[in-house]
């Protein structure tokens, strides 16, 4: 293997480790900041950083009409409405179940293009759901959650509509016509994301408070040049460089990523059913992933 192959590798696990890492350092700065500012914040560092790589790099170009339909998809909901649903539901909820429950996208994608867009479902595919929903259920049973608590439950339904919108946006990309490449239509998506999560900010919370403390600076240069402006831009290097099976294996270690740091870094408590719930889903994501790939 050259040193320009392995480039697209070295990547992937920069974007894997950057993106688990994102869940506990986001914990940590929504201590100081709500979840809607903290949200538009890490976009608009993202977005000044993404400008300045594709400018020098001379990638910046202005999408074409026809690109709309995927400017307001992505940016309007993968990543404004996602981001903001993630914030707000880690409020409640601790970082390494949040990482597993949004990771779920693949169990909601498969039933939508199975029902609506005419996908054949086959025995992978079937496997791949039998063990997601197995994996839902050990997340949700009664002897690793508690449904008392009321601020837990609405976390994890707020987290579970953000691997939800996930999805939508996912069959969008999957089955709409793209007229640009990715990398051109990201800097716009960012911005709509940004000019989206700030009015709503604006609209909702219009006198934050928040507590300018060295670890919410911290927390926010982070997400907003790793996880954001590096991660969304690596995301599309390792799409186009990969195939689609390895690629997808690959992102199933961002939420081991994101659970194992939480309880290192967090002290999060790794229990029989989050664990469980994180191998039948990953399983169910892997057995999927093979699934569409049978001709």
């Amino acid at each position: 293997m050259t040193q320009h192959n392995k480039a697209p590798y070295l990547i992937f696990g920069s974007l894997v480790l950057a993106w688990g890492l994102a869940w506990p350092i986001s914990k940590i700065g929504l201590m100081d900041m709500s979840p809607i500012w903290y949200s538009a914040a890490r976009f608009f560092i993202g977005i000044v950083a993404a400008l300045i790589f594709l400018t020098l790099s001379k990638q910046l170009k202005a999408p074409k009409r026809q690109d709309l339909p995927f400017i307001l998809s992505i940016g309007l909901f993968q990543m404004a409405a996602y981001l903001m649903l993630l914030n707000w539901g880690l409020n409640y909820v601790g970082a390494g179940r949040a990482a597993i429950l949004t990771y779920s996208t693949p169990i909601w994608v498969t039933p939508i293009a199975i029902l609506f867009f005419g996908e054949k479902l086959n025995l992978m595919k079937s496997l791949g759901l039998v063990l997601g929903v197995a994996g839902m259920f050990a997340l949700f049973s009664p002897w690793s959650f508690d449904w008392t608590d009321a601020r837990v439950v609405e976390g994890n339904l707020i987290l579970a509509l953000a691997a939800v919108v996930w999805a939508g946006v996912i069959i969008h990309t999957r089955f709409g016509k793209w007229h640009s490449e990715p990398i051109v239509l990201l800097p716009w998506q960012m911005l709509l994301a940004g000019v989206a999560t700030l009015v709503t900010a604006l609209i909702v919370e219009p006198n934050p408070e928040p507590n300018w403390t060295p670890s919410l600076i911290a927390t926010l240069l982070y997400n907003g040049l790793a996880a954001t402006a590096f991660g969304f831009w690596a995301s599309i290097v390792v799409t186009k460089s990969m195939s689609v099976v390895t690629s997808s294996i690959g992102f199933l270690g961002v939420p081991v990523v994101g659970l194992v740091s939480s309880v290192i870094f967090l002290g999060e408590e790794l229990t029989v059913g989050l664990g469980l719930a994180l191998v039948l889903i990953m399983a169910g994501m892997l057995a999927m992933t093979k699934g569409n790939n049978v001709q």
